[in-house]
């Protein structure tokens, strides 16, 4: 197993998160980009990329960033 930020789980969570977020532009795209009376199929489409993707986005952040932490603590234990 490769040592590094770049090695190993890392690469593995962050392409799991590009296929939840290939999944949920799936499914957002044909149940909940619908036309209404106030918005366009474009508008709804564009809504729902944008909303899915910030948030895959958002959320691979927050677990990326703690998956790093504890590979290089702030603040190390004392026994």
């Amino acid at each position: 197993m490769a040592l590094g930020f770049t090695g190993g789980i890392l690469v593995e969570g962050t392409l799991c998160y590009l296929a939840l977020g290939v999944i949920a532009t799936i499914i957002g795209l044909i149940f909940f980009a619908k036309p209404t009376p106030a918005t366009s199929k474009a508008d709804a489409t564009a809504l729902t990329l944008v909303t899915v993707w910030v948030s895959v986005v958002c959320m691979w952040a927050m677990w990326a960033m703690a998956y790093m932490h504890q590979m290089v603590p702030l603040i190390y234990p004392t026994h």
